[in-house]
């Protein structure tokens, strides 16, 4: 009786263990098992990887009853209804030197570097096998007459499919979610019916001779769906959509034919450079940012649709762009697109109802009464001389409503253009632009690059600059700009000498008011700049600028290449790109002043030795073109020597931003607050101090994902940085990227979201011989994390406070008598640890929002919490840590 309970026991004890075994182990037969269920497959004895080489390979490989068939065209050799599973590493199978038929059917390989592979194989069929979750090449194939047929494959790194050979079939496969997904190299084959989705880079040809055809190719996302780099291959009726350029052509003599191009971010067709004799027929291309963007020479392009886009010049070489065969037969939102070149005394009835207009070399002609929108260029001009272009309407167009490159003696006037990228575009000499109303054009009204141009009586409104005037020797005169106004470059030295050279009146009107621009001057003052609606000076020296409201413009103010200027107690508000734009202008003072809703307040370049105090400069940010706001409060690059205090830089994209070799300058005293990315940071910076600025709930928003810091600190060395409160900032609050030989001291760093200090791992930006102490470190999510080398968290006598410290200071000298260790891969401790915060002196702490008091509230609420919890310290009575 107790045998048979003890084997009644073990009985149950044993279905006991195998029901957990199935149901919390399965083993390899049971993931074959479910994977079998989930596509049908049969069982196969064979669930390892193997090769067949030669054709005698296979009749070994049938002798052992792995395969069926006799190799030959009407009873080929069949392996069928396999799952293998790779086990991370090498080929599923591999067929060599073979040129026997064959058929590899319904079955999967997985988890391999190469899912399939064919070396030197012709004969070879692929078809309905699963090809996915491989590492390097779902299906690799080298040899001639092969097809491979509705095959699923993704892979981790290199192609879907890559094929080197001739006269192979790639038809009906499922490429996806991979690197590339048809990586072609070879002639004469067809590629037909394919689906291509989410990969980086669609169909690669580098060779010629190729068809590729009826394929759907959606969601490439940096290369082109369909890139070409070859010549003699033939595109045709493929559907290509939500990708950034739809085909790239940089080979000869190919055929692009009735592809349907739609939603392609930049180009439809992308005619490159290094290509020729290509032919562009009748394909649909609608709602790319340039339909056809025409390089290289003797380009055919006919018969296309383009929708909400058009032709784009690329090449602006006179021998390129008359090579070109373009004729009517393209239309553009269902109107003719007109491309002359050599021509004269074109007239109205050369463009009926135009959709657009390019003219190469053509003189004496008349362009006018024609409105055209929803194109690239409404019209371009390239080479022409002696032109009237008047009356017509060039609206909405993705560029611009009128470009004109190597143009002379012709006349603009009387045109509108409203709410394109760019208004009119003028490059030539001894030009008339004259009485044309350009409005609410999302980056200039007009840009005039040329020389001895004149610019008389136009009306601009709203544009994001007025007028960009460049070259040389131009006139402006009785333009009227309201809530834009003139910038002139200033970035490149050279162009100094230009600048001086133009004549710009003061009846051109900002805003109503005059605009100034003096040159050569000294001396001036406020009678100089009387009710100023924009000021541009050049080579001025000791100019007084006080009172003024330079607001509601593209600029407010350029000083290029002037020497002790003051501006004082001025307004530069709501200035679409600069409030004060410094430019090689050294010993300015600008103090006192309200630089508000600019894209950039200040912005000083290659300037020494100015004096930047008590100015307010709040909510500038960049508010178009890039998805990356980039408008700073104040921009300092390149500059030395400047002193930068007490000013209030509140709710700018970046608060303060030094970058690019700033050295011996002086951050002090300034409240940096509520800045969406970094409240300060200073990049390549030398022997720079900061202190005494009070860095507090910065760093509100991510881009994709990723946090900013308070403060930033990148490739810079002997910076001192004390006395600042860098307190309430949503990530981190201070991170060091290759800097070394600073001196971090006196700072309170709390209560910040992420990590109150962080120095970064070497592969991101290590730092080192960096010295750390006497700060305050509360309350932060975490309070230092170091992983960089050789830096030092204490003098040799004290090091910082912490407030998650859990030493203890047995003979009450005030420093902890076990070291504080910080996390990182630095090993770094601080081995003097303060019991008690110092006590500094602090800036005034700012206003905060009502969401920020909430947040503080939280954070008190969570820091008394955690008061209360720990074992109260025995207070210091022996040292005095204040200053």
């Amino acid at each position: 009786m107790k045998n048979k309970k003890l084997f009644t026991i073990l009985a149950i004890l044993l279905l006991i263990s195998c029901f957990f075994n199935l149901k919390f182990n399965p083993s390899e037969n049971q993931n074959n098992a479910k994977l079998k269920n989930e596509y049908g497959l049969k069982n196969s004895k064979i669930s390892e990887k193997f090769s067949i080489d030669g054709n005698q390979g296979w009749i070994d490989f049938r002798t052992e009853g792995n395969c069926s068939g006799s190799g030959l065209y009407g009873d080929p050799y069949v392996i069928e209804d396999l799952i293998i599973d790779g086990g991370g590493l090498g080929t599923g199978i591999i067929i060599k030197n073979s040129d026997v038929y064959f058929k590899i059917e319904n079955t999967t390989t997985y988890n391999c570097d190469i899912g399939i592979e064919f070396e030197n194989v012709s004969n070879g069929t692929l078809v309905k096998n699963n090809c996915s979750r491989n590492n390097d090449y779902a299906i690799y194939i080298s040899g001639n007459h092969n097809n491979i047929s509705n095959n699923l494959a993704s892979v981790k790194r290199d192609a879907c499919i890559r094929l080197n050979g001739t006269y192979n079939n790639i038809s009906g496969n499922n490429m996806t979610d991979s690197s590339r997904g048809l990586w072609l190299w070879g002639s004469y084959n067809i590629v037909s019916n394919n689906l291509v989705e989410n990969c980086t880079s669609g169909i690669s040809i580098h060779d010629g001779y190729n068809n590729i055809s009826n394929n759907n190719i959606v969601n490439i996302e940096q290369s082109n769906p369909i890139d070409i780099f070859s010549d003699y291959n033939i595109v045709s009726n493929n559907i290509i959509m939500n990708s950034i350029v739809g085909i790239g052509v940089s080979g000869s003599y190919n055929n692009i034919s009735r592809n349907i191009l739609y939603d392609n971010y930049l180009y439809g067709v992308d005619l490159r450079e290094d290509g020729g004799y290509n032919l562009v027929y009748a394909n649909n291309i609608t709602e790319s940012r340039q339909g056809i963007i025409l390089n290289g020479n003797y380009h055919n392009i006919s018969g296309n649709v383009i929708v909400n886009c058009g032709l784009r010049i690329g090449s602006w070489t006179l021998n390129s762009l008359t090579s070109h065969i373009i004729d009517s037969t393209n239309l553009v939102n269902g109107r003719p697109l007109y491309y002359y070149s050599n021509k004269t005394g074109l007239g109205v009835d050369n463009f009926t109802n135009a959709g657009q207009v390019v003219l190469i070399n053509c003189n004496y002609s008349i362009i006018s009464n024609m409105d055209i929108s929803n194109t690239n260029n409404g019209i371009s001009l390239y080479y022409c001389s002696e032109n009237i272009i008047s009356n017509n309407k060039l609206h909405n167009n993705i560029d611009y409503g009128f470009y004109s490159s190597n143009c002379h003696y012709n006349n603009y006037t009387n045109n509108s253009c409203f709410n394109n990228t760019y208004g009119l575009g003028i490059g030539g000499f001894w030009n008339n632009v004259s009485n044309n109303k350009i409005n609410n054009n999302e980056k200039y009204g007009i840009s005039c690059g040329g020389e001895y141009n004149i610019l008389f009586n136009n009306s601009l409104n709203s544009n994001y600059y007025g007028i960009v005037i460049g070259g040389n020797s131009n006139t402006l005169k009785n333009n009227k700009m309201k809530a834009c106004g003139i910038i002139v470059p200033y970035s490149i030295p050279q162009q100094f000498a230009d600048i001086t050279s133009h004549t710009i009146e003061t009846t051109n009107l900002i805003n109503g008011k005059p605009l100034y621009f003096y040159v050569n001057k000294t001396g001036l003052s406020a009678i100089d700049f009387a009710n100023a609606g924009q000021i541009l000076l050049i080579n001025c020296n000791n100019s007084q600028i006080a009172n003024l409201d330079l607001s509601n413009g593209s600029l407010g103010i350029l000083l290029s290449n002037c020497f002790y200027s003051t501006l004082t107690n001025n307004n530069f508000s709501y200035n679409n790109n600069y409030g004060i734009l410094l430019f090689k202008s050294n010993y300015t003072t600008i103090r006192g002043n309200f630089i508000n809703n600019c894209e950039n307040g200040i912005y000083i370049y290659d300037s020494n030795d100015n004096i930047i105090s008590g100015n307010n400069v709040n909510y500038n940010q960049r508010l178009f073109g890039s998805i990356f706001k980039e408008g700073s409060g104040i921009y300092v690059a390149l500059s030395h020597r400047n002193l930068v205090i007490d000013n209030n830089i509140k709710n700018n994209d970046y608060g303060l931003n030094f970058e690019w070799d700033c050295s011996n300058s002086t951050i002090s005293g300034n409240i940096i607050t509520n800045n969406s990315y970094n409240g300060l940071k200073m990049e390549l910076g030398i022997q720079n101090e900061i202190s005494r600025n009070v860095i507090m709930y910065n760093s509100k928003e991510l881009i994709f994902g990723f946090s900013f810091n308070a403060f930033e600190l990148r490739h810079s060395e002997n910076c001192t940085i004390e006395e600042n409160d860098i307190s309430f900032n949503h990530y981190n609050g201070m991170y060091m990227q290759y800097c070394f030989n600073n001196s971090i001291t006196k700072n309170t760093i709390e209560n910040n979201g992420e990590i109150g200090l962080a120095i970064g791992i070497e592969e991101y930006g290590g730092s080192w011989d960096n010295l750390i102490y006497y700060n305050i470190f509360s309350n932060n999510g975490l309070n230092a994390e170091d992983n960089g080398v050789n830096n030092t968290w204490d003098n040799g006598s004290f090091g910082n406070y912490w407030d998650d410290y859990i030493g203890i200071d047995s003979d009450d000298d005030g420093v902890g008598d076990t070291p504080y260790y910080i996390l990182g891969i630095a090993g770094s401790q601080d081995n003097y640890p303060l019991m008690e915060p110092p006590i500094f002196d602090k800036k005034t702490t700012p206003t905060i929002s009502s969401y920020d008091i909430i947040v503080l509230i939280c954070i008190s609420f969570v820091t008394i919490s955690m008061f209360f919890g720990k074992k109260v310290r025995k207070k210091n009575t022996d040292l005095n840590l204040k200053y």
